[in-house]
């Protein structure tokens, strides 16, 4: 007995006055094909993916079966499209195939024999963020179907703000964006104020909710605070950066530098004061010169003057032009 795979047969039985009984014949096999039934299985199985990461889509189709010269077979033909057709790369030796216009519809008519066939196996790395769509076309005698594959690839906009410059002993704070979670290298905790000791690029990774990862990076340039020491003698009074001294003496000044730090100013300063020992033939010192008020004031006509000398003596002088 002989057995045909998606066959039938068909028996009628006649009857008429002649023959009560009836007469039977029978009629096969009679073959059936069905059309093939596309399916893709994705490795990972997942919509979502990140960038730079592989995948793999695998055709899975039911071939269903073509009826050709009294018998079956399972042949089919498939290709794969992606859109956009920009921002991935295939794996080796992968391709995605053709219809070369052999569609319904078309002017060449369908023929799925005239396709370029695609891999079964379709590796892919998506290099751009952004959202794709796989298609598995295939088709046999019956004709054609299509199955859509949809997956978002997905690359946070990792940023760590501006790079900065601050002077030296300035607490500095950087604040990752655009992730969900963040990790600093060289110690350091995410918003939390941290006082660098030297410059340096600080490099920040964001995951996201998906477990994507995007990066950055920060430059802290750490400005030094300027310092100089000074040392000036001096007649009477000496005046630096708009500051006038009268007595001998170190004093330290604050400025700007050029580079918006502080720059510490050491001022190391003797002065000598003209003419003051000859004042009624005094081998006497002199300390300083007050008003009648105990403030300290430079040598002037017509004005009383107390001179002090080192000794605790005072003298009240009025020198007139």
């Amino acid at each position: 007995m002989t057995v045909y795979q998606n066959a039938y047969a068909i028996q009628v039985l006649a009857i008429n006055g002649c023959s009560p009984q009836g007469t039977y014949g029978a009629i096969g096999p009679i073959l059936v094909a069905s059309s093939v039934n596309t399916n893709i299985n994705a490795i990972p199985m997942t919509n979502t993916i990140c960038l730079n990461s592989p995948m793999t889509f695998q055709d899975v189709s039911n071939p269903g079966s073509n009826v050709s010269s009294g018998s079956c077979d399972s042949l089919y033909g498939h290709y794969w499209t992606i859109t956009p057709n920009i921002g991935y790369t295939l794996g080796a030796g992968a391709t995605l195939g053709s219809s070369n216009g052999f569609i319904p519809n078309s002017q060449f008519g369908y023929d799925w024999q005239s396709w370029t066939q695609g891999s079964l196996q379709l590796p892919v790395t998506w290099t751009t963020p952004g959202t794709y769509q796989v298609t598995l076309f295939a088709g046999n005698d019956c004709g054609m179907d299509s199955t859509v594959y949809n997956i978002s690839v997905n690359f946070p906009m990792v940023s760590g703000g501006a790079n900065q410059s601050v002077c030296a002993g300035t607490a500095v704070t950087l604040n990752g964006s655009g992730a969900s979670s963040y990790a600093w290298n060289n110690g350091v905790t995410n918003a939390v104020a941290f006082t660098p000791v030297s410059s340096q690029t600080y490099t920040l990774i964001g995951t996201d909710a998906n477990g994507c990862t995007g990066s950055d990076t920060v430059v802290v340039s750490v400005l030094d605070n300027g310092a100089s020491s000074l040392t000036q003698t001096a007649l009477d009074s000496y005046t630096l950066n708009g500051q006038t001294y009268t007595q001998s003496g170190t004093y330290t000044q604050v400025v700007p530098a050029a580079n918006g730090c502080d720059s510490t100013i050491t001022l190391n300063l003797t002065l000598n004061f003209t003419g003051i020992h000859e004042l009624g033939n005094s081998t006497k010192i002199l300390v300083k010169i007050t008003d009648l008020n105990g403030k300290i004031i430079q040598r002037r006509k017509n004005t009383v003057m107390l001179f002090i000398y080192e000794d605790g003596t005072v003298e009240r002088v009025v020198e007139m032009d």
